[in-house]
């Protein structure tokens, strides 16, 4: 896989990390794990500026939480943006699912 991710946390509005996997990829699950309770929307772009929700995360602290979604596709951009928790959380791992790789 080669892939390359993008980070962005302001402490007064909500943050996101982005997942730019190159080629378009058909992810039908992912899992988080971080260190502070947080309200994850999951969502695709075609072109890294229109973004389409998938799901809602809520994610319990310091354990994997998993979300699963019908198969909407292939999608270059993908990202994780928290809704909930105004302040940077601890952020441990992301995992993206399909239905042959795992993107982490």
């Amino acid at each position: 896989w080669h892939h390359h991710e993008t980070l962005h946390f302001d402490h007064f509005a909500a943050g996101w990390i982005k997942f730019d996997v190159r080629e378009p990829q058909a992810f039908i699950r992912a899992r988080v794990l971080n260190g502070e309770g947080a309200i994850w929307r999951l969502e695709y772009s075609d072109d890294d500026n229109n973004w389409v929700p998938v799901a809602v995360l809520r994610h319990t602290c310091k354990k994997w939480n998993t979300i699963t979604w019908s198969y909407l596709g292939r999608h270059r951009y993908w990202r994780f943006v928290n809704t909930h928790n105004p302040s940077t959380p601890w952020y441990y791992a992301y995992e993206f699912y399909s239905g042959r790789y795992v993107l982490s």
